[in-house]
């Protein structure tokens, strides 16, 4: 295949993801597969995607950047979600966060046969710590006796949200309209 048709091929299979058709999988990923190091079968590779469907409901994967040729694939996918709970062993507890993967992908006959990834968890637990702390310190009622204590207490609660929050480093036309 030709660059243009793999990248063809790779946003066909970005878009049987993002419309859950995970039954039509097999048209894009060979039957025998290995992820990230890991033999697997195509059933296996389904499971891991309906679990992280499941994880994060509004999983969307929106393409940065592809780059194909000679039977290799490599993307940055962006992800702009919610996810519920826990997410990649990190508490997150439903804020909105945004993040980054980089996958690589080999093909054989034309369908997926190798994947590796990397996500960014350093973006994704640096969102949730920092929701995390805000609510915490939200919950906690600032001294009300003196109000120069109110004003330095609300203070440092804006410059640890200025200072941590990664949504200011996504330029807009990177992010999904919800």
């Amino acid at each position: 295949m030709n660059a243009s048709d793999l990248r063809s091929l790779y946003l066909a299979y970005l878009d049987c993801l993002n419309s859950r058709r995970l039954e039509n999988l097999g048209a894009f990923v060979h039957q025998q597969l290995t992820y990230d190091g890991t033999d697997m079968a195509l059933n296996d590779y389904r499971e891991v995607l309906v679990h992280n469907i499941s994880d994060i409901p509004n999983l969307y994967f929106k393409a940065e950047l592809i780059v194909a040729g000679d039977n290799h694939i490599a993307s940055r996918l962006l992800f702009d979600c919610t996810p519920a709970g826990r997410f990649m062993d990190i508490p997150v507890n439903d804020p909105r966060v945004l993040f980054s993967e980089h996958v690589f992908y080999r093909l054989r006959d034309d369908k997926i046969s190798e994947v590796w990834s990397l996500i960014d968890k350093d973006a994704i637990r640096e969102q949730a710590f920092s929701t995390n702390t805000i609510k915490y310190i939200v919950a906690r009622r600032p001294p009300s006796n003196n109000l120069l204590l109110v004003l330095v207490y609300w203070t440092c609660v804006s410059l640890h949200l200025k200072n941590t929050s990664r949504f200011r480093k996504w330029p807009a036309r990177y992010l999904r309209k919800n």
